[in-house]
């Protein structure tokens, strides 16, 4: 995506009343603010925050904010640009995000529509909002449930999307994640295991949402539409998801009037960090332009700029030049291995973890069993071939210890590679250190085989013998072969990283 000039400016062609082409600007009118009730359901009612220009002329343009993940108060979100877009002669109103249906496992981003449609019902409704001037902001996650709500609501006047993902969950958190990892010097091998994490089946967890494909409704986009990116944003298709957005609303509905702008912030518009953090103020432009933007396209005589790209005397696409490192892969829901193999071997973890301890809590009542019997002067009734018994409990305490400290090696990584932090003694030195625990492991399950064949050859009573024996070591070999499995899987196996 190359930006036509760095300046942000929005503006359409000249008209009568409006001879800039951006409408009010920030600051014209006082702002009154108000709390009102908002009833969903018969049970479920949220509170809602109006703000409005003070004696501004005639019915405004109104505009319904709609939350990006998280609790979404109306008292703490929104809080700047709310007001500036009031003061600038439009209507705005912060609902409170309905949480009673909204988990980290359930997320319905049909039914939220559908509740936010009720909300832009009472908005349009206000006397002093021109219900024909209505329309929707959204970020990040609520641009998910925007793309829902102007599919089935194409009388809307506008769209705005910010900090948009426009993939499904599992396609975004993808890129970002990939994005991060060599942003910071993760290690390759565990940069190349995120396709792999991307093709897991969540659906014995009901996390379906990773999939909703908002691509879908996208292409029923009529309204004109402001798309904003800020280019420090490392976890959104920057470039992508906005020719995505722009080429199906112009297949799908033959809308071609979508404005694009780069700021250089964060995820949240804001300046001051990459990362999103609390006290950060907006780009001195953010505000300015949306302003500008929405008072451009519900100008009541500016026709030609509300209903078709020729209307704006600035550049469709501005700003900061963006730079998306990784593209979104579009057919990352297939591929050579299907997502519920990947779901067997994330099991094969699991299952492997609790083998091995299951492995060693039977090993205690034969321990016991065998020195009561020792005590009483009774020989023991089953046993293992010598040596092979301090090899078998190495090998599953081996390979418990590398799968716990692999886990606790990936979680360090995540977590620091998500907040941009590089740390190359962990990222590699760490990576190290698992190379060599998978080693030792592969040493233990040799030596433990040939031990096992030795005593087969040369043992008369065999290598094992007593029924209780045969569990635990059924158990421990098993247990071990499935999380060794899974590190091969997860790379531990492969070419050493340079």
């Amino acid at each position: 995506m190359t930006v036509e000039t760095s300046d942000t400016t929005i503006a359409s062609q000249p008209t009568a009343s409006d001879p800039t082409g951006a409408g009010a600007p920030i600051g014209t009118y006082e702002v009154r603010e108000r709390m009102i009730d908002i009833p969903l359901t018969d049970t479920v009612t949220v509170r809602a925050l109006l703000r409005e220009p003070v004696n501004a002329p005639g019915k405004r343009p109104a505009v319904l904010l709609i939350h990006g993940a998280g609790t979404g108060k109306t008292t703490e979100a929104y809080g700047d640009i709310g007001p500036q877009l009031a003061s600038a002669g439009i209507v705005t109103l912060v609902p409170d995000k309905r949480l009673d249906n909204y988990t980290l496992l359930h997320r319905d981003y049909v039914g939220m529509a559908h509740d936010y449609e009720k909300e832009l019902d009472l908005l349009g409704s206000l006397p002093n909002v021109d219900a024909t001037r209505l329309g929707v902001y959204a970020e990040s996650e609520g641009t998910w449930i925007s793309s829902v709500i102007t599919a089935e609501r194409q009388d809307l006047a506008f769209s705005i999307i910010a900090s948009a993902p426009v993939y499904s969950g599992r396609q975004q958190m993808t890129m970002a994640a990939s994005t991060y990892f060599a942003q910071t010097g993760v290690p390759s091998a565990i940069t190349s295991d995120i396709p792999k994490l991307a093709l897991l089946d969540f659906s014995l967890i009901h996390f379906d949402y990773a999939d909703f494909n908002a691509l879908d409704y996208y292409r029923k986009l009529t309204q004109p539409t402001l798309i904003a990116y800020g280019t420090l944003d490392a976890s959104m298709p920057l470039e992508q998801g906005a020719q995505e957005i722009r080429s199906q609303a112009a297949t799908g509905s033959g809308n071609d009037n979508i404005t694009l702008r780069y700021y250089p912030t964060n995820h949240q518009m804001r300046t001051g960090s990459a990362l999103s953090k609390p006290g950060l103020p907006l780009d001195e432009h953010y505000t300015r332009d949306v302003a500008s933007w929405i008072n451009a396209v519900t100008a009541e005589d500016s026709a030609v700029a509300g209903t078709s790209a020729e209307g704006w005397a600035t550049p469709m696409t501005a700003g900061a030049q963006p730079n998306q490192r990784f593209a979104i892969d579009a057919g990352i829901s297939g591929g050579p291995l299907s997502p519920r193999s990947l779901t067997q071997i994330a099991v094969l973890m699991g299952g492997g973890a609790v083998l091995l301890l299951g492995g060693a809590l039977g090993s205690i009542p034969l321990v016991a069993y065998a020195r009561k019997r020792r005590s009483r002067g009774m020989p023991p009734r089953g046993g293992f071939a010598p040596g092979l018994a301090r090899s078998l409990w190495m090998l599953g305490g081996g390979v418990a210890m590398t799968l716990a400290i692999t886990v606790a090696y990936l979680a360090a990584v995540i977590t620091q590679a998500m907040q941009l932090e590089t740390n190359r003694m962990l990222f590699q030195g760490g990576w190290t250190v698992m190379r060599v625990l998978s080693l030792l492991v592969a040493a233990l399950w040799a030596k433990l085989l040939l031990q096992y064949r030795d005593a087969r050859r040369h043992c008369n009573t065999g290598a094992v013998r007593g029924a209780g024996h045969w569990v635990v070591c059924a158990t421990t070999l098993l247990g071990a072969a499935m999380a060794t499995g899974a590190l091969a899987f997860w790379g531990l196996y492969g070419i050493p990283i340079t």
